[in-house]
């Protein structure tokens, strides 16, 4: 048997306890919004000292120098086109997405400004383009991305974070839940083909595996070649298996692995926290374990009703914050508190920031809520009976703030490459993959990410730190991150693969196939182990495990509230209280483009 296959069915079977090697953070909550770059929701608002934060309204458009141009509110009347998209051909279609924003030529967005809004029922004055706009809500004060700004100038702000993927929603939720988008594992056929869009085929804008007959999902296949850099493959719809019975190829019900399979080996416990209990909302397309058949399946009612789905995807308007709240129904201790050791935290559409409804303007003070929430818990239970130590005691907590895609928005900054990978960005290749693999398919563009701990370095004089300052050398790792950067620091924290010594195998995908046929995001993160620590001339950092450059050890930061919020936090704690502060504008579909 393979060496490397032996040690992972080994860890599998003894079911060993989590220990965390990250010995400063018990528990992780990642919490996703929508759609923006750090051009567009910080370049107006950024008090960060100078140089250090890498944003800018300085722009480029169809080869010509032009600016950003400010837009007053988050909730933009219009929704930039963000789908992978076709280039456009000048004087005949205008294309959209990806493809018709990047310039290959010249490794840039210079054709930005040729996508058009999917839709847009406002004037935004004398920009090029209504994704050449960025959010500038000054002068009304407090401005209503206040605090986005405190969370990134008293705690972690990135420089260079990047989307995995290329295009929109549905696929960017399943790379920050599983490390891929590829349907099924190697080394199946179709399994080399990355879903690249939105679900389309039906009218509910509905995902996953209870998504109605009739929905497709198009995809992008890595093996492509082409010697034209303006050349780009075509998209098709005929990569996976028709599941459930009766459902058409290219029906969102995927059997990738995840990070659920990980967490559940080592006893770590997770809850994937959703914002409303309807069957629409449970399709949705940002509910990522939706779309994995083994825990979505059986379906009842077009819903997903698998025990692992029940028992750790929860539907109730603002349980996070109520299980942050109320932790232990009054003595608190190890075992009563209940925040599970990962979360991942999807927002309603009244406080994503995915533009686009006027009105759904409440994402900066959804997130302030929840990091006040955990500010709050810093006394620890050994020092009071009622008190879980979320901040900086008995069980400290790392919030990861990451925006899931580009939004169609501009950002300055090319997609992320490495010396190893091909013209495109794609993953460098693992042994027995190819040349090819993945490259037409990730990098997309920047995206912002927030850290938040008792123990994220304190370097600015303004109280936070930012990653990848020119001091620090700029766009190289450590200080270059993806989405596959959060999943292995979730590995680092709680000792799972690949990150264990001995078990360092192809990331997420080692369950399906321990020679590494498939570059899982885990595993080919850029400042992760393959990438920079276990492979020769291609990174010039030694980091011990993914975002490592925002820790440090020593004593716990005091926590510092967030304040500016437009929306009171009890806003957000329950259906009812979110009907009254947000009206018809809750439930909101979670991506309505």
């Amino acid at each position: 048997m393979n060496k490397k296959l032996a040690q992972g069915l080994l860890f599998l079977l003894t079911g060993l306890a989590a220990m965390p090697a990250h010995a400063q953070t018990q528990h992780i909550i990642i919490v996703v919004q929508e759609n923006r770059t750090p051009d567009n929701l910080f370049a107006g608002n950024l008090t960060l000292q100078g140089e250090h934060a890498e944003v800018s309204t300085s722009a480029q458009c169809n080869g010509s120098s032009t600016t950003l141009k400010a837009y007053a509110s988050l909730d933009a009347c219009f929704n930039p086109n963000h789908d992978h998209g076709p280039a456009p051909i000048p004087g005949v279609s205008p294309g959209g997405g990806f493809e018709g924003a990047w310039d290959p030529a010249n490794s840039s967005w210079d054709n930005g400004c040729l996508v058009p809004a999917m839709y847009a029922s406002c004037y935004v004055g004398s920009a090029v383009a209504p994704n050449y706009t960025y959010i500038n809500d000054y002068p009304a004060f407090p401005t209503i991305i206040l605090p986005y700004n405190q969370i990134a100038e008293q705690y972690g702000f990135s420089n260079w974070m990047f989307q995995t993927n290329q295009g929109p929603s549905y696929l960017a939720h399943q790379f920050l839940f599983s490390g891929t988008s590829a349907p099924i594992n190697y080394p199946t056929t179709y399994s080399d083909y990355f879903a690249a869009e939105n679900p389309t085929g039906n009218s509910t804008h509905s995902g996953g595996c209870g998504a109605p007959s009739g929905t497709t999902v198009t995809d992008l296949w890595s093996g492509f070649t082409a010697t034209l850099l303006q050349f780009w493959p075509t998209e098709y719809t005929y990569y996976t298996p028709s599941l459930p019975s009766g459902s058409p190829a290219g029906f969102p019900c995927y059997d990738h692995h995840s990070m659920a399979d990980l967490l559940d080996a080592g006893s770590v416990s997770w809850k994937y926290y959703i914002q409303d209990n309807t069957a629409n909302y449970a399709n949705s397309i940002w509910t990522a374990p939706n779309s994995l058949s083994g825990i979505c399946l059986p379906l009842s009612s077009g819903v997903c009703d698998g025990s692992e789905y029940t028992s750790h995807v929860v539907n109730t308007t603002g349980q996070i914050l109520n299980d942050i709240n109320n932790p232990c129904g009054g003595t608190c201790n190890a075992s009563t508190c209940i925040l599970p050791e990962v979360s991942w935290v999807i927002p309603d559409g009244a406080w994503s920031d995915h533009p686009g409804d006027v009105g759904s303007d409440g994402g900066p003070s959804w997130v302030a809520a929840i990091v006040n929430a955990i500010g709050a818990q810093s006394k620890g239970y050994s020092g009071s009976p009622s008190d879980c130590g979320y901040w900086g005691k008995d069980n400290n907590t790392t919030i990861l703030i990451v925006w899931d895609d580009w939004g169609g928005w501009y950002d300055h900054v090319a997609p992320y490459l490495s010396a190893t990978r091909g013209t495109k960005g794609g993953y460098p290749s693992p042994p027995s993959a190819g040349p090819t693999n993945g490259q037409w398919y990730v990098y997309g563009f920047r995206v912002p990410l927030l850290v938040v701990s008792a123990f994220v370095n304190a370097t600015d004089t303004t109280g936070g730190y930012i990653s990848g300052t020119t001091s620090q050398g700029g766009e190289v790792p450590p200080y270059v991150h993806d989405f596959g950067s959060i999943l292995g620091f979730i590995e680092h924290t709680y000792s799972l693969p690949p990150n264990t010594s001995g078990l360092n195998t192809c990331g997420i995908g080692y369950l399906a196939n321990s020679t590494c046929d498939f570059p899982y995001a885990d595993y080919f993160a850029p400042d992760g182990l393959y990438e920079c620590g276990l492979t020769s001339n291609n990174c010039n950092e030694t980091a011990a495990y993914p975002l490592e450059d925002f820790f440090f050890s020593g004593s716990p930061r005091t926590f510092t509230t967030i304040t500016g919020a437009k929306y009171p936090s009890s806003c957000f704690t329950s259906a009812s209280n979110a009907s009254h502060c947000f009206g018809s504008n809750f439930p909101s579909d979670a991506d309505d483009e």
